[in-house]
């Protein structure tokens, strides 16, 4: 059974290393002009990649909590009410959430360095639309069905926030990569004024909805705030933690960086899954671990004219 359970976590860590292109917008600019949603899908074919590869290890070390290494840095992942989880620590989803909207704050940073925009409290918040009975088996699909964005800052005009959420669609990993799932919008309040939301819209490659479910969801949240160059403080349901920029975009890289906790979220997911079921079936579970890696090119972060996506 364990070598049965061990296989399934290698195909489902392939498949999600091989999901199509997100778009790089064409017209970034008219489309947070107009309010429309862009699409999420499409890629230049003769874009040349690069790839280098992120990984994370996670390991079961108690009921419920996983511990996650990435780059020499350790931290835990609890797991979620809908299968008994404490849900004390930082979960997979808040990791998911936080490491969207850090790594949006970073590209608005460096948008801000690379232009001469003079930029300052810079912070965010996001929400994701989720039905979290899928998670304990219920007949739903538990997928983020969208992620709503707020990013605050002072400073620039209302284009260049405008630029900069642009750039965040197309330069941000996470972003990309998300965004071939659910649709993701983008609204800046800049001088605390609302901007007109900017918005991709997803094109999923493949459709796990159950026909006819009917959705019950919620809207878990995750927020950070700029406390210092290319470092950030996150939040969510009380636990509060650190997340670094990376190297190209001259990050510091030194604590857990967005691409960290993104990645590793989904071992520590599976991880949390394989317990539960294990303990629903009465399937003896000694021990369990899991790496993920995550191929990438990232010069598109530095604004190279490639897909940073996963």
């Amino acid at each position: 059974m364990m070598k049965y359970l061990q296989e399934i976590v290698v195909l489902v860590l392939i498949l999600t290393l091989v999901l199509p292109s997100a778009t790089v917008l064409a017209h970034p600019a008219e489309g947070v002009a107009s309010g429309e949603a862009a699409s999420a899908r499409g890629q230049e074919d003769d874009e040349e990649v690069q790839l280098v590869t992120a990984r994370a290890t996670a390991d079961l070390v108690r009921p419920g909590r996983v511990l996650i290494s990435a780059r020499g840095n350790h931290y835990i992942y609890d797991s979620v009410p809908p299968i008994n989880g404490p849900n004390e620590e930082v979960n997979p989803l808040d990791g998911m959430l936080s490491a969207l909207i850090a790594c949006g704050m970073y590209i608005y940073e460096a948008v801000g360095i690379e232009q001469e925009i003079e930029t300052s409290n810079l912070s965010a918040t996001v929400q994701g639309e989720i039905d979290p009975r899928g998670v304990a088996g219920a007949p739903v699909n538990p997928r983020v069905r969208a992620f709503h964005v707020t990013m605050n800052v002072d400073g620039p005009t209302p284009e260049e926030a405008a630029m900069m959420a642009a750039a965040f669609s197309q330069r941000c990993p996470i972003y990309t990569t998300l965004a071939l799932s659910a649709d993701i919008t983008v609204t800046n309040v800049v001088d605390g004024e609302e901007q007109e939301p900017f918005a991709t819209a997803a094109e999923p490659i493949v459709d796990n909805d159950i026909e006819d479910e009917e959705l019950e969801l919620a809207m878990p949240g995750a927020s950070g705030r700029m406390i210092e160059f290319g470092r950030n403080v996150m939040s969510a349901r009380g636990n509060h933690w650190i997340f670094d920029s990376v190297p190209p975009i001259n990050g510091p890289n030194e604590e857990v960086n967005p691409l960290d906790a993104f990645i590793a979220a989904l071992p520590a997911c599976g991880l949390m899954i394989y317990e539960a079921v294990a303990r629903e079936q009465d399937i003896p579970l000694m021990a369990a671990k899991a790496t993920v890696e995550a191929d990438l090119d990232p010069r598109g972060v530095a604004g190279a004219d490639v897909n940073p996506r996963i």
